[in-house]
C-alpha cells in the first residue's frame, strides 16, 4: 500500500468511528472540525516516517513522507435548515474554492483531499441537499467515500473528496 492509500485508509477509519461525535454536534448545531482535526492528526501520526504539518501553507493538514505529500482541508457545516447560520450556498462555494486551491498544490507524488461534514439535513431536504452537492461533485476528481448517518428525523453526511 502506498502513502496516499494509507492516508485514505486512516481517514476513513477516523470517520467511521466518528458517529457519536457527529451525532452530538448535529444535535447541538456546533462544529466538529477541531475534534476531527485532532483525531486525524493522532491517527496519521501512527504512519511510519510521516511528518505532520497542521496549518501549513493555508491547508488544514499537510502530511509528508519522503517525496510524497497529502494535503487535507476540513470543512464542517452545521446547516441552516430549521435554524440560523451561514447560508448553504456560502458553504458550498467555500468547498469549491478549497478544491480548486488544492488542485493547484497537488503534484505527481501527492494527493489532495477535502473531508466535508454537513449536518443536520432534514429527511425531507435530502434531494435538495444532493442537488446542491452537484457543484462540489463536478469540481472534485472523485468521492472516495461518503457516509450518511441518521440522527432522529435528520441526517449527517460526511464525504471524502479527492481534488483534481
Amino acid at each position: 500500500m502506498n502513502f496516499i492509500e494509507e492516508v485514505i485508509q486512516k481517514a476513513q477509519s477516523v470517520i467511521d468511528a466518528a458517529t457519536p461525535q457527529l451525532s452530538m454536534c448535529a444535535k447541538l448545531r456546533i462544529s466538529l472540525e477541531g475534534w476531527l482535526k485532532i483525531e486525524l492528526l493522532r491517527s496519521f501520526s501512527t504512519l511510519d516516517g510521516v511528518m505532520l504539518h497542521p496549518e501549513l501553507g493555508n491547508v488544514d493538514i499537510v502530511l509528508k513522507r519522503k517525496e510524497e505529500t497529502a494535503f487535507i482541508e476540513l470543512k464542517t457545516f452545521p446547516t441552516n435548515y430549521g435554524g440560523g447560520g451561514k447560508p448553504i450556498t456560502n458553504f458550498i462555494n467555500s468547498v469549491i474554492v478549497d478544491l480548486e486551491k488544492l488542485e493547484k498544490k497537488r503534484a505527481d507524488h501527492s494527493g489532495a483531499f477535502v473531508i466535508l461534514a454537513a449536518y443536520p439535513i432534514p429527511i425531507k431536504k435530502e434531494q435538495e441537499w444532493e442537488k446542491k452537492m452537484g457543484a462540489i461533485y463536478s469540481t472534485a476528481l472523485t468521492t472516495l467515500f461518503a457516509k450518511k448517518i441518521q440522527i432522529g428525523d435528520t441526517f449527517a453526511h460526511i464525504y471524502f473528496l479527492q481534488a483534481k
